[in-house]
């Protein structure tokens, strides 16, 4: 898979923000990574400065139980709450979430319901 993102989207990342340019990089899926090392997942954790919303819109993360993961509304104008109804249409329910004291920023834990 290839995605084309500007450097300018990649949050924390300053170095990436030294240029205005649009980077291709290649990608590998997280269900690519699960076949590849024969992993049996169980909890997922991203921290990835914006780049959840792809990886929660774009991957079936049904086979884990458990998913934690930092929001970044601020960079992505991605709501929270959106993510969370994507998860809950994968069967997991809220857990806990922690809003930073900067806003439109924090973390969220989500288990599966049938555990």
């Amino acid at each position: 898979m290839e995605i084309n993102f500007n450097a300018d989207d990649t949050g924390g990342a300053s170095e990436y923000k030294t240029f205005n340019e649009t980077l291709k990089i290649e990608t590998i899926t997280i269900d690519d990574i699960i076949k590849e090392y024969n992993i049996k997942p169980s909890i997922l954790k991203i921290d990835c400065e914006g780049c959840e919303v792809n990886i929660i819109k774009h991957s079936d993360l049904s086979m884990f139980r458990e998913i934690i993961f930092e929001y970044h509304t601020n960079l992505t104008g991605f709501d929270e709450n959106q993510l969370i109804d994507i998860l809950n249409k994968q069967n997991f329910k809220l857990v806990k979430q922690i809003k930073f004291k900067q806003e439109k920023m924090g973390i969220i834990h989500m288990v599966k319901d049938n555990i």
